[in-house]
């Protein structure tokens, strides 16, 4: 959930993490401001917070499993935001966008520091469903993804016309819905032009192309697309990180945070 629609009753949350993202002294940012004068202070905090509810039961289930006595439990947001820092030191301006298999979550950063986080419910999943009912069911799930991959592809021509068609009526929707988060943005903030892309491998390269055609121009003054960078096997790999055979970037972006805040610990 990136923003409260109400102010809950405190009673019913838990803080999950309250941390200082960066801070400046007179213009100046720095890693230690301990024990220094300065005239202005600026700082970037994340707060992030979860129903108490959900929070007992997820420690319970975790307990039972594992046997462990303590649990520590972080957003994804802030995994999301560590990893880009530790991967490509990441203090510029990007958007952040992560696609699931029911949502997509775009977090849109300046200057190292998070300034806005939204999402929209279109997901790898929902493309899939929405192919197959266009088609009366008739198409399989791995179907639809090749149907979503060629029709990515301006180089392939081999498809039906209509399941063509299809395919690009259900990639359309996650387009525009992109889109309209950018044109959102782009009323309040400076529009970051790079990209970072978390999705699966399937339709990593579909998503990429349709963040490409999104028409810049419309939203800044610049028509250059977006640099797109698609955080998968080969790039974690040349960050020096072995997957070996696994194939999940979700679950091994997940074992880099929690490598990294056992570093610190």
């Amino acid at each position: 959930m990136p923003f409260l629609k109400s102010t809950p009753d405190i009673k019913d949350v838990e803080i999950v993490e309250r941390k200082i993202i960066s801070t400046e002294l007179n213009g100046y940012r720095t890693e230690n401001p301990y024990e220094k004068k300065a005239s202005e202070l600026k700082m970037a905090t994340m707060v992030s917070i979860m129903s108490r509810d959900m929070a007992s039961e997820i420690r319970d289930i975790m307990t039972s499993i594992l046997h462990v006595e303590h649990i520590e439990l972080h957003s994804f947001l802030f995994m999301s935001y560590t990893n880009m820092r530790l991967l490509f030191n990441a203090d510029v301006d990007y958007i952040f966008i992560t696609v699931g298999k029911d949502r997509t979550e775009q977090v849109f950063v300046r200057g190292g520091s998070v300034i806005n986080v939204t999402s929209f419910s279109v997901g790898r999943n929902t493309l899939i469903t929405d192919i197959q009912k266009q088609t009366g069911g008739k198409i399989d799930p791995v179907v639809a993804v090749l149907m979503l991959a060629e029709e990515s592809d301006a180089n392939e021509h081999h498809l039906e016309r209509t399941f063509k068609g299809i395919a690009s009526q259900s990639a359309g929707k996650w387009q525009n819905s992109f889109k309209t988060i950018l044109q959102d943005f782009s009323k309040r903030h400076f529009l970051p032009r790079q990209v970072f892309l978390v999705a699966e491998q399937d339709i990593a390269s579909s998503l990429k192309s349709l963040i490409k055609k999104v028409p810049v121009s419309e939203l800044i003054l610049k028509s250059t697309p977006f640099n797109v960078t698609v955080l998968d096997d080969a790039l974690l790999r040349s960050k020096g990180f072995d997957m070996g055979e696994k194939n999940d970037h979700f679950l091994f972006l997940s074992l880099i945070f929690l490598n990294s805040i056992r570093g610190k610990g």
